[in-house]
């Protein structure tokens, strides 16, 4: 037997060397870098499969829903908002509306205000006058309404109209009330023979100590008073030293209208309606000293 036909395991290792050489040496190194990655991209913490990037994916998806909410909350403020000023728009036109009508009314001839109380509800307060300015003189009665900007030394002025009346009403007149009045224009002057204090609709007036109305910066005063707890004084002035106790409120049949809890129940008697009050101070507090209808 030849030589070259027996089966020796050390030449058959030395021929598959020879052709891993010559394989590798024409190949280069690139299958065997391509299997390397392969196995290193399904291994543990390579790949797209391995926990490192699931850690990214969880953040992109905090990321989107972080996204949405802050988008839906700006749709929702945004929405909100939008409502808001629909509403006020809606708001000024029916205020709008309801000034021309008022204004309107008192245009038509004829149309004078009738006594009312000024304790019940009546319109809200709104500019203009049904009479003018500009004609000299006009005897026809006319209707005014307007908001007084200056009350004192018996003057009283609504913006640049002064409005003139033997009126008790108008010597209660104080800034930031409206009143409603019926007279006659002279110049810039409306001389009225009716007034009435339209707004606010719950108020009084208080005449006396300080003390007695929690105005503890004066001894005496006179003080405009109102309902409501942020701002009980719709007018404050300081009064001469011991004024006696004096008070103009509205009587609902049980108790007066804005004023202090701790005034005491009017006398018995009296009716539903404006009342007056004078009083004085003891050692059991105020006493009312006499009542009746105002004015």
């Amino acid at each position: 037997m030849r030589p070259e036909l027996c089966w020796n395991p050390r030449s058959l290792a030395v021929r598959l060397g020879l052709i891993g050489l010559l394989t590798f040496a024409a190949l280069g190194p690139q299958p065997l870098l391509a299997v390397a990655l392969a196995e290193g991209n399904t291994g543990p913490g390579g790949g797209n499969s391995g926990p490192g990037n699931k850690g990214n994916d969880d953040k992109e998806k905090e990321k989107r829903e972080k996204e949405e909410r802050e988008r839906r909350e700006r749709e929702e403020r945004e929405r909100r908002e939008r409502e808001e000023r629909e509403r006020r728009e809606q708001e000024r036109r029916k205020e709008e509306e309801r000034r021309k009508e008022e204004d309107r009314r008192r245009q038509q001839p004829g149309n004078a205000v009738s006594p009312v109380n000024p304790g019940s509800p009546g319109s809200g307060p709104g500019p203009g006058s049904s009479g003018s300015p500009n004609n000299p003189v006009n005897s026809a009665p006319r209707s005014y309404y307007g908001q007084i900007t200056v009350a004192a030394s018996g003057q009283v002025l609504c913006g640049d109209t002064r409005v003139q009346s033997d009126s008790p009403w108008l010597r209660l007149a104080a800034p930031g009330m409206w009143l409603e009045a019926v007279g006659t224009w002279e110049g810039n002057t409306f001389k009225a023979d009716e007034v009435q204090l339209r707004s606010p609709q719950a108020w009084s007036f208080y005449q006396g100590p300080a003390s007695l109305v929690g105005a503890g910066q004066y001894q005496f005063v006179s003080a405009w008073l109102s309902t409501s707890r942020s701002a009980p004084f719709i007018a404050l002035r300081a009064a001469p030293d011991q004024t006696p106790v004096r008070v103009v409120a509205y009587f609902d049949g049980s108790k007066l209208r804005a004023v202090p809890a701790s005034f005491p129940a009017p006398p018995p008697g009296l009716k539903v309606g404006w009342v007056e009050l004078t009083g004085t101070v003891g050692g059991q507090g105020l006493v009312w000293a006499s009542a009746k209808a105002f004015p």
